[in-house]
């Protein structure tokens, strides 16, 4: 729960590449299905540019509990869904 907390820190100072490596191991540990962590760790692959990790760890909690931050969890996925599109079409 330490490297969850610090990974939480990171992120929020802006260290994204820290925080997605923090999230990565708490990921790999006793807490690997912990809905929190899933999500902070999509956010940490989003801010440090891995869009596809992040969606899919989205779609994992989206999985595991579609009621979890569904909103929140919409938007982040249409947000990447619309990134995409202008991309393509750039």
């Amino acid at each position: 729960q330490h490297q969850m907390r610090l990974a939480a820190a990171l992120l929020d100072a802006g260290q994204a590449e820290e925080a997605a490596a923090n999230y990565e191991a708490c990921l790999k540990g006793p807490f690997a299905s912990d809905l929190d962590i899933r999500w902070g760790a999509a956010q940490a692959w989003q801010a440090s540019g891995r869009p596809g990790q992040a969606a899919a760890q989205l779609q994992a909690i989206r999985g595991q509990d579609p009621a979890f931050r569904a909103e929140a969890i919409a938007l982040a996925l249409a947000r990447r869904d619309l990134g995409e599109v202008e991309g393509g079409a750039a």
